[in-house]
């Protein structure tokens, strides 16, 4: 039992931090992207934006969490161009059409 809710626990963290993250970056005029493919956390941020859509089942919050994660993709394109690290722009990118084309498939 207390492992159920340990897990529970857990999941609900997890969860809860690209919301929060989302949250916290909208009031900023300027968004970077956040995670960069650059970055060792790139992985862990995909996973998180992965699961959080998975776990979306109304269509309309799908679709509009499907295109908060794409366009988190194109300002991650931004940056490593701006950056002059276009190996991990062309990366974004390609995780940038993947997003879209999740959110289209969703619909």
């Amino acid at each position: 039992m207390k492992t159920k809710i340990l897990a529970l626990a857990l999941i609900s963290l997890v969860l809860s931090l690209p919301i929060g993250f989302a949250q916290a970056t909208e009031d900023t005029e300027e968004d970077n992207g956040g995670v960069t493919p650059d970055s060792v956390l790139y992985g862990l941020d995909k996973v998180l934006d992965s699961i959080s859509l998975a776990l979306t089942f109304n269509k309309e919050k799908k679709a509009e969490n499907g295109l908060r994660i794409a366009q988190e993709r194109l300002l991650e394109v931004k940056k490593m161009i701006e950056e002059n690290k276009l190996d991990y722009a062309e990366k974004a990118e390609k995780e940038h059409k993947k997003a879209l084309e999740k959110t289209e498939k969703a619909l």
